[in-house]
Formats: structure tokens, sequence, C-alpha cells
């Protein structure tokens, strides 16, 4: 009898262990999750603020930038330090001074204060000073703390604001742009993810149009955020990108072309392979506007100018980064041609929309806000 009653107090107690278990594991988690919207600062509350770099003489006059991560925000706090290995200095009366020892540092973590609703921790500096007489007339006095502390507070990151005034918890604002690269697994952020998973090898005759189409999706993704219509470029990359990377229409031939050229020009050591290489990305690159860019404006919207010109702005840029090293006028003719396919596409599908009756973009993907996760 004696050990069914064992069994039972064990089964009992193990039941109650695995409820508390199950009870406290979530809102660790659910604690944790919490800061993952944040951004760190180090703040100097009480004066002086002068042993900051940086700092004034006064209380609330030493903020540092923002931090992606509260160790960061720690670490500039006590890099910043200017009293870290101690100090002496002279006292009222001259044949006095005052030492104080290297910085013992203490931390105490960011939490959330649901009275003051602010999110602080602190970096503690504590010396032990002591008063002497250089001269040795007197013998020193009793050694005494000195402490100096800033604090490390957490604010909520640009593009979320306090969802929970209880517990602190940011979350995105209504109707905010997800920028880039934020919203990679999606429209314009996930179309440059698949080109940059794609990316060519340094003899591949297709890799100087690959890695300039690379660049400039991914800065107009960058600019989505300040566009008239932050969803066009959400449609319209992708629908421009993708049949280049699932080899749709006249892929095949165009990338067998390049193939070609290369072989042709083998025969021309030294400048061969520059040629060809050129000529790919210029054959490449007047199809991929031509066809590619003018269906996906025809389907999605011409965009307003001010987008047109955003993106337009990123070509010689990209060109530049690219293709490093070429004297100003060879990006800026690159620049003219290019600039010149892709005013003559837009023309093309602002007559045809017009012809059909549309508007010159979608009016579904229309506004300078985006849907909240978009």
């Amino acid at each position: 009898m004696q050990w069914k009653v064992r069994v039972l107090l064990w089964c009992v107690w193990s039941l109650c262990f695995t409820f508390w278990v199950g009870a406290w594991l979530p809102s660790a988690a659910s604690a944790a999750d919490l800061k993952e919207n944040l951004d760190y600062f180090a703040y100097c509350e009480v004066g002086p603020c002068n042993v900051f770099v940086g700092g004034g003489p006064g209380p609330y006059e030493y903020r540092s930038q923002n931090f992606a991560s509260e160790a960061s925000a720690r670490s500039h706090a006590m890099s910043v330090y200017l009293r870290k290995d101690g100090w002496e200095e002279s006292q009222h009366d001259p044949a006095w001074k005052t030492r104080c020892g290297p910085a013992q540092v203490s931390v105490l973590g960011v939490a959330y204060y649901p009275f003051q609703q602010a999110w602080r921790g602190s970096v503690t500096f504590s010396h032990a000073c002591q008063s002497y007489r250089p001269d040795g007339l007197a013998p020193p006095g009793s050694t005494y703390p000195w402490e100096h502390t800033i604090a490390i507070r957490a604010i909520c990151r640009p593009g979320y604001t306090v969802k929970n005034y209880d517990t602190g918890e940011c979350s995105r604002q209504p109707n905010d742009c997800l920028r880039y690269p934020d919203n990679s697994g999606f429209g314009c952020g996930k179309s440059i993810a698949e080109l940059e998973a794609e990316a060519k090898g340094p003899i591949d005759p297709r890799r100087l149009f690959h890695a300039q189409q690379t660049c400039i999706a991914k800065k107009s993704c960058q600019l989505r955020c300040q566009m008239d219509n932050c969803q066009w470029m959400d449609n319209v990359i992708p629908a421009f990108v993708d049949p280049y990377l699932g080899g749709d229409g006249l892929w095949p031939q165009i990338e067998a072309s390049c193939a070609g050229i290369v072989v042709a020009m083998a025969g021309l050591p030294g400048v061969g392979k520059w040629i060809a290489d050129r000529e790919c990305f210029s054959t490449m690159g007047w199809y991929h506007v031509q066809v590619d860019l003018r269906n996906a404006l025809t389907q999605y919207g011409c965009g307003s100018q001010n987008d047109w010109n955003l993106v337009g702005e990123q070509i010689v840029p990209c060109l530049k980064e690219t293709q490093p090293g070429y004297p100003q006028i060879y990006y800026e003719v690159g620049g003219i041609f290019v600039d010149s396919a892709r005013e003559r596409v837009r023309q093309q599908c602002r007559a045809s929309r017009a012809a059909s009756g549309a508007l010159d973009i979608n009016t579904d993907i229309a506004g300078k806000v985006c849907a909240a996760g978009q």
C-alpha cells in the first residue's frame, strides 16, 4: 500500500511540474518576443554627463545613436565612458588629493516598467576612491564608493508603435510600407532574393547583365516607400524579372547566342572576351526592356512620372557599380541608350493603356500607402 501512495504522490507532483513548466515557458517566450521590434540607446539621466564622449556638463545632455540590440548599446556606453581607468584630482584644500581606482562595471538588463511606460536598464561604473596627502603628513582617508550610471533605454524602431502599454510590445503601424529588405518574402524583395540566388560566375558572359538587373531592382525596391505608388514596384519588378529567371519567351535563344558570341570571339586574345561580354550585355538588355519591361508595364501600369524617374536614376549608378573603372563617358553614353529605350517603351505603354481606356496605373495598387504587411 505504501508504494502505491508514493506512486500517486509522484504522479501528482509530476503533473503539477508539467503544468508549471507549460505555463512558464510560453510567458518566457512571449517576454523575449516583446523586445523583437526595439531600438536601444544610451542616455545620461544624472550629471555630470561630460564623463562620456560628447556629453555636456549637466544631466540630459548625452544620448547615443540608436542600436539594433541591447548588447550594442551597452557596449557603446562602456566605450565612451571617459573615467574607466580611474582618475586623480586636487581638492579644495590643495594639500589633499582624491584618487579613484579603475571602474567596476555592473549591468541591469533592459526591462519594461508599466508605471513609467518605458523600457530601461542601466550600466553602472563603480570606483573605490580615497583622499590622501601627497606629502604624507596625514593618514589617508577611508575608502568610499563613487558611482556613475548611464541608462540604456529602448523605443519602438521606426515603422513600429506601442501596441500594448501594459507590456511595452511594439507592432507595425497600420498601413506602413514594409521596407526592403524586410519585404524579401514577396514582391520586389522576393525578386531580388531570386536574382541574387542566380548570380553568374566571373567567366559567364551573362554576368554583366545579371548584375546590372540585380542592382537596379535592389535600388528601386529600396525607394519603394518613397514612391507615389508603393505597391507598383511589387508588381512590376516580378513581372519584369520572372520571364528572364524562368527562361520564358526568347530567353533560351538569347542566352544561347551569348555562348555563341564567346566562341566567335575566342580568336581575339585579350579583347575577345571583353567584346563578347559587352555584346551579350547589350543583347540581353535590349530584349529585357523591349519585351519584358513593356509587358510588365502594360499589365500593371506605366507608373507616375516621379516613380519612373526614381527608377531611371539608378541606371548609371548601377552601371558604375557593376562595371567599375571606366571613363565617365562610358557610363554617360550607356545611360543615354538605356534612357532612350525606356522612354520609348513607356510611351508605348501609355498609348496602349489609353486606347483600352485604362489609367496609367491599376487602381488596386495606386496610392502612397501600402496595406499592412505588404
